[in-house]
């Protein structure tokens, strides 16, 4: 993928913001077009277009669905225009584009018409203990029990906890369940796409485990989940999903019912043009020399004429402007103005062959039959389901984009809000669910990963610090609330955005004064051998671990050769080997490394695995048998920062990237490095090396 304007700043003004992402295969189906990319879309599903060479256009006559961020496929309906264009060229010439100005609208946008509802929630719930219960053959801990009534009895919350402890399936779950019992209804918000699934994923074990014959919640009456989902997920829970083939067959009856009607309303501007000839001739030939007789009958001609004659044009909004004040003392005036206006328009749906030879009375029967269909269809629709929906689900982007989900009936009717993965939500983007109102519960982790954000971190701060060769005019200033955890937004509802700033400049924690916090710590994911190491490194507040059996941990030794690239040849292709001998009898598995230009390397040498092979930032709020890491960094990396990513005392993300990558892991954690190099940072109290010099690590 090319990512144009990746780091530019706005020096750079000229550069377009389009992120290029090459197509490695089109499977062309008769209705739909399988495509497998290069590499994962930038940006949301819903704002991506198509760019074919030769035909120098942008195209976004398409609807997408059944986007797979693991296997890089996309299912794609295009119109009859652009399928036509589409198979008239070869693959190579075809291109997903993501215009990335649409974010930054879609927020402008949508804060210029909400911003001033950004507050502190309006509601508190209020639950007893007697209100809720945990899930069957659960017990919970006393911080759980906790964690559920702060949430059920607060208006802002956050639950922290590491990997493990019961956010999702415990937690969340219960508080679900619990406003779900009382008859009311919650969204649930996420950042990304896999996210909203691999929360979904972890509610619905729990419904279906506790409400196994639906009596509280029918999934696909009673839980939509909004927006493109992966095809794992359509094949699992297809009933939830949002039926974007029903939206896409409405949205072309509505263009299809506004064309007709267009060609109806310019077949009424065709006969006027009688209308404007019949004035000409009286105004210029007749008019002023008729007897006061003759002109008093003219006018009565006249005003029938003009009366006929803005009664067509006044149809459409749009036009009926024209024809707004306009009297018998000014219509000799305007009416050859407002004639040219009408008549040199683009009116081409006059020559659309389907409609040329229906008479008016015809189209009016083919309206009335595509009402009939958007009616029977309506049901199945996104809106009529949000507004049926005891849980709905979503991404910010998704929530920032359907203004009928701030209708009556959409989110702000919801008893309550989650956000999940709060600390890889970035503040911008997560603001619009504090123009809600109802009580919000967040979740998550801030020790693992920060959000993504492609900005050059440097750009930030010279932007919002008003360096003179960055000055913007203010354009800019607020770029760092895309880079900064959501976890801050308490400082943005009770103080200013300088305050905000200032905490992103000094990389001070989040404060929690009006927030209700409640920490969990006893980890069911991670064995104790891990779970003490990550809390003395990482986590600081007593995490312990119950995850049964120990985290059996290797380590092949890896040195390689200097390095001023983020990649690390040996690592790759003694990985590669390990595969080999190793594939079946690891479980499920992936592939992780902090680097993209490993990852690539790593696709390159390990073709059977591609699907399998992630940066860390892609294996958020996931989990695996066992991970395979290919640290890269060693004793030889000679980049300017050279541990960025991958040491947790670096200034940098190093501990919440590694932390992040070990514990995705279930039974085994496979490491590839610079063994001898990493271990001697344990000293340091460096995660990384602490983990591979522990007594229980092997090492190869």
């Amino acid at each position: 993928m090319t990512a144009v304007q990746k780091g530019a700043s706005p020096k750079d003004s000229k550069i377009a913001s389009m992120a290029v992402n090459e197509i490695r295969h089109i499977n062309r189906k008769p209705n739909f077009l399988k495509i497998t990319l290069s590499t994962r879309i930038s940006g949301d599903i819903e704002q991506t277009g198509i760019f074919i060479e030769g035909e120098g256009s942008f195209f976004k006559e398409a609807t997408f669905d059944d986007y797979d961020e693991t296997s890089l496929t996309v299912t794609m309906y295009p119109s009859e225009n652009l399928r036509r264009i589409i198979d008239n060229h070869p693959d190579r010439d075809i291109k997903i584009v993501s215009d990335m100005k649409w974010l930054i609208k879609l927020t402008m946008d949508f804060f210029v018409e909400h911003g001033e509802d950004i507050g502190y929630p309006k509601n508190t719930p209020h639950f007893e203990e007697g209100d809720y219960s945990f899930p069957v053959g659960e017990e919970p801990t006393k911080e759980q029990k906790k964690a559920v009534k702060t949430i059920l009895n607060s208006s802002l919350s956050y639950i922290w906890g590491a990997p493990g402890t019961g956010k999702t399936q415990f937690v969340m779950a219960t508080a679900i369940l619990a406003h779900i019992r009382k008859g009311g209804r919650v969204a649930i918000i996420a950042p990304t796409n896999n996210a909203v699934e691999q929360v979904l994923r972890g509610v619905l074990k729990v419904v279906e485990k506790d409400d196994p014959v639906h009596e509280l919640i029918v999934p696909e009456e009673d839980i939509i989940r909004l927006g493109a989902a992966t095809s794992e997920f359509i094949h699992d829970y297809k009933e939830i999903c949002e039926d974007r083939a029903v939206m896409s067959r409405i949205r072309s009856l509505q263009t299809s019912n506004e064309i007709i009607a267009n060609v109806i309303y310019e077949r009424g501007i065709e006969i006027l043009k009688s209308h404007f000839d019949e004035l000409d001739v009286i105004y210029s030939e007749e008019y002023d020399r008729a007897d006061p007789q003759h002109r008093a009958m003219m006018d009565e001609t006249i005003a029938r004429i003009w009366s006929e004659i803005s009664s067509i044009v006044s149809i459409k909004p749009e036009f009926s402007g024209l024809v707004e004040g306009i009297d018998e003392y000014n219509l000799r005036n305007q009416y050859k103005v407002i004639a040219k206006r009408l008549m040199e328009r683009d009116r081409s749906v006059l020559d659309i062959i389907q409609y040329r030879d229906l008479s008016n009375d015809e189209l009016l029967e083919l309206i009335n039959r595509n009402l009939e269909e958007i009616r029977k269809l309506e049901p199945r629709s996104t809106a009529h389901r949000v507004k049926s929906s005891k849980i709905m689900a979503m991404t910010p982007y998704i929530l920032m984009g359907n203004p009928h989900l701030f209708e009556t009936g959409g989110i702000r009717d919801v008893n309550q809000i989650f956000i999940d993965e709060v600390g890889y939500s970035n503040l911008i983007q997560t603001m619009p669910v504090f123009m809600c109102g109802p009580p919000i519960a967040m979740l998550g982790d801030h020790m693992q990963l920060p959000p993504v954000c492609e900005l050059n971190p440097d750009d930030i701060v010279a932007w919002c610090t008003e360096d003179d060769d960055y000055r913007t005019d203010g354009f800019m200033r607020y770029s760092f609330m895309w880079n900064q955890s959501a976890l801050n937004i308490e400082q943005y509802l009770f103080g200013t955005d300088k305050d905000v700033l200032k905490n992103y400049l000094d990389n001070s924690p989040p404060r929690f004064k009006n927030t209700r916090r409640v920490n969990l710590t006893l980890s069911h994911r991670f064995a104790d051998n891990l779970a003490r190491i990550l809390d003395e490194c990482v986590y600081h507040n007593g995490v312990r671990g119950h995850g049964g059996d120990p985290l059996k941990v290797v380590c092949y030794d890896a040195i390689g050769a200097g390095q001023d690239s983020r990649e690390n040849k040996e690592e790759a292709e003694m990985i590669s080997d390990y595969l080999d001998n190793n594939r079946d009898e690891i479980g499920s598995y992936t592939l992780l490394t902090p680097y993209r230009d490993q990852r690539k390397k790593l696709k390159y040498l390990s073709k059977k695995d591609s699907d399998k092979i992630l940066t860390v930032h892609g294996s958020q709020g996931r989990e695996w048998d066992t991970v395979i890491l290919s640290v890269v960094d060693n004793r030889n990396s000679c980049r300017q920062i050279p541990l960025r990513f991958t040491s947790s005392i670096s200034p940098n993300e190093g501990m919440r990237v590694i932390n992040t990558a070990v514990s995705r892991a279930k039974r085994r954690l496979i490491i590839f490095c610079d063994a001898e190099f990493w271990k001697g940072r344990a000293k340091m109290n460096d995660l990384l090396g602490r983990i591979i010099a522990d007594p229980d690590t092997e090492i190869i």
